[in-house]
């Protein structure tokens, strides 16, 4: 029987994941970890309201077979300082999987990104894992940090060898409980977008799809890096459009607008440095190859599945 941490146990996506982990036989108790409890009432689950920079954390760890680590900084709030969200990026996925390793447990389930490999111009089609990560040589927050902490963790796996590290490396995460859903569908069905928006092709990772990943790097021993992308990239204009949105093009210093006011009003944690990200295509044949996983959508097909819930 196994014992389960799961660190962001109240975001958006682990209310995908929590489910399984609950229906899962062999697991016994989750331990959730987050700054606020999880809406969900589930019986296996055990909360620890705690800061994943918490050197304490390391007791809340003691027991558990696999951590699952999920909290992280993706849409910065205009309140929340660069220097904050670098804080818990890094400095807390550093203190809990340190103290992971450190307590015993065997396996590190971590929420990577393709944005460790940068969207800059010259990527190749499709990457894989063994691309090189460039993350770190571009100027936004999101890109340095996922591949600040894969360099880390390279570390991590020499000082603790016997530890097993899945890195799971999804693409935008969409479904009715995602933050890009309601940034994407706008009221009345419509979506807004620009001309340069209609050149940048994208993949979307249904929310099902991603926590059936993560799923099966808990259940299986997965070691290394594996993207978690949605097949038959697209661009996000056509996307909406085949969902069944009126697609309505603004110009770009309008749209760039309306996301910094939103941004400076609360009513939205993605700030224009979200905007004008290039185009970078991923191959999720890896993980396929695994026969633990498949995609159920391609990226249009998990746009549309967001939309019909949502109606």
């Amino acid at each position: 029987m196994q014992k389960v941490a799961v660190t962001g146990c109240a975001s958006r996506f682990a209310r995908v994941l929590l489910p399984l982990l609950e229906a899962d036989p062999n697991i016994e108790q989750i331990i959730g970890i987050d700054l606020v409890p999880p809406p969900d009432t589930l019986s296996k689950l055990v909360f620890h309201k705690q800061d994943i920079r918490d050197p304490g954390i390391k007791e809340t760890l003691a027991g558990c077979d696999t951590l699952v680590h999920l909290a992280f900084v993706v849409g910065r709030p205009y309140s929340m300082p660069l220097a904050e969200a670098a804080s818990i990026n890094l400095a807390g996925t550093w203190n809990t999987c340190r103290a992971a390793a450190e307590a015993g447990i065997r396996k590190l389930v971590i929420s990577s990104s393709v944005a460790a490999y940068s969207t800059l111009p010259d990527n190749p089609e499709p990457v894989f894992e063994d691309t090189p990560l460039r993350g770190l040589y571009t100027d936004f927050y999101y890109n340095q940090h996922k591949h600040a902490n894969e360099i880390w963790l390279d570390g991590l796996q020499l000082a603790f060898p016997q530890l097993l590290i899945s890195r799971a490396r999804p693409c935008i995460v969409i479904g009715p409980n995602q933050s890009a859903a309601t940034s994407y569908i706008q009221p009345n069905k419509t979506h807004f977008t620009t001309a340069s928006a209609r050149k940048i092709r994208l993949q979307f990772v249904h929310e099902d799809d991603l926590a059936a990943a993560f799923y099966a790097m808990v259940q299986h021993d997965l070691p290394g890096a594996y993207n978690v992308v949605g097949d038959d990239p697209a661009s996000l204009p056509d996307i909406a459009a085949a969902a069944g949105l009126q697609v309505i093009e603004i110009p770009d210093e309008m749209l760039l607008q309306a996301v910094i006011t939103a941004w400076e009003e609360g009513k939205s944690a993605f700030g224009p440095e979200w905007l004008g990200e290039g185009t970078l295509i991923c191959s999720n044949t890896k993980l396929q190859a695994t026969g633990t996983w498949m995609p159920h959508y391609t990226t249009t097909q998990a746009f549309a599945a967001t939309v019909k819930a949502l109606a």
